[in-house]
């Protein structure tokens, strides 16, 4: 009898691991491919919410408004979080030196040997594309800036610029900077970030936005789409996702948090009011009370990442840290010379790569 009850002690036991199992593995084989090409499902079962099209605008913001003086209402974060997801933005950030023209006549020349959308593709195709691409000056807009701009993005072929629901310039209004020092860049770049988690930018109804310098290059076609997949279900929400540093300078992963820091050239979920008021009243206090290395690299990233590696200060780790998520499809490779071929065929969804040296980016429209 005894021998009995422990024989069928052992058989059920032995049922449920084996029903755990097979569970596990079930949610194995359910789970969603990484890359959006492995799935057999095409990207147009994410249809983009209508949003009624307006002519493009060249508006002036107001003037920077300082965290402290905007008042946060509790309502901000109630309830579930929303996660419908697009790409509402191309922010492109328009530097102030002699040779930015230059920088983005050479990307320009990029988008068009890798076209941002391809004429049969969803949701960016001509009749369909709601996401709107914006240059973004730190400073005032002045005309002449202005017209040069302009000018650059009408050079674009007609393929290229279809694939944009509009095409404005944006001004942060940020003061000339005083000098070049680390220090005042890296002040600079914070009061930047803040202007666009207050939307002092004036992003018309921003819900991700893809946020890129002119040394953030396509090295595939379609990658506008590529990127957009990123920011729809079924893939898990999150407030920023972009790459870490893949480079080859051993100094830079001396410390943790700038080993680990995601690059700002990244995806951003500006329509989730939990991310503006963790960053103003989390991380912008935090900055002013604990000292920060400077960087040469790193500016509102690197608040980021300390932030986040001071696991005994910042009281909201566990709930924040799983909101930034790493992606292939933007390579952070600033200053290395690499095979791009290579890099396709070894990583396939990689659709952005930020830093290339001028030489390869030569050699590549030349030859490709």
């Amino acid at each position: 009898m005894m021998r009995d009850v422990i024989v069928e002690g052992l058989w059920t036991i032995a049922t449920i691991i084996s029903i755990s199992i097979n569970f596990h593995l079930l949610g194995i084989v359910l789970e969603r491919p990484e890359n959006p090409r492995e799935s057999t499902a095409p990207l147009s079962r994410f249809p983009v919410p209508a949003v009624p099209a307006k002519q493009a605008r060249d508006n002036t913001t107001d003037a920077l408004v300082s965290a402290s003086s905007l008042a946060f209402s509790p309502k901000d974060l109630e309830g579930l979080p929303k996660f419908t997801g697009m790409l509402s933005h191309v922010v492109l950030e328009v530097g102030e030196g002699k040779d930015e023209e230059e920088k983005i006549k050479r990307l320009f020349e990029y988008w068009s040997k890798f076209p941002p959308c391809l004429l049969a593709s969803n949701p960016t195709n001509w009749s369909q594309s709601e996401i709107t691409f914006s240059m973004l000056l730190r400073g005032t807009r002045e005309a002449k800036k202005v017209e040069q701009l302009k000018q650059l993005f009408n050079t674009l072929p007609k393929t290229v610029r279809a694939c944009f629901k509009t095409f404005e310039i944006l001004q942060a209004g940020l003061p000339d900077l005083k000098n070049n020092r680390l220090e005042t860049l890296r002040d600079d770049s914070r009061k930047l970030f803040s202007a666009i988690m207050l939307n002092s930018i004036k992003l018309e109804k921003p819900n991700h936005a893809l946020y890129i310098s002119a040394d953030c290059v396509p090295i595939q076609p379609n990658w506008l789409n590529l990127v957009d997949y990123r920011t729809r279900p079924p893939n898990e929400p999150f407030w920023m996702q972009g790459s870490v540093f893949r480079g080859q300078r051993s100094e830079w992963t001396r410390n943790m948090a700038s080993f680990l820091h995601l690059s700002r050239y990244s995806i951003y979920n500006l329509d989730d009011a939990a991310f503006r008021t963790w960053y103003l009243h989390s991380v912008v206090p935090y900055t002013r009370e604990v000292p920060i290395p400077l960087y040469d690299f790193g500016r509102w990233d690197m608040d980021l990442a300390h932030y986040l590696a001071d696991v005994g200060r910042s009281v909201d780790y566990q709930m924040a840290a799983s909101k930034f998520r790493l992606t292939n499809t933007i390579l952070n490779q600033w200053n290395v010379t690499i095979n791009i071929p290579e890099i396709i065929s070894r990583e396939p969804d990689v659709a952005i790569a930020c830093g290339i040296v001028p030489e390869l980016i030569k050699q590549v429209l030349e030859t490709q």
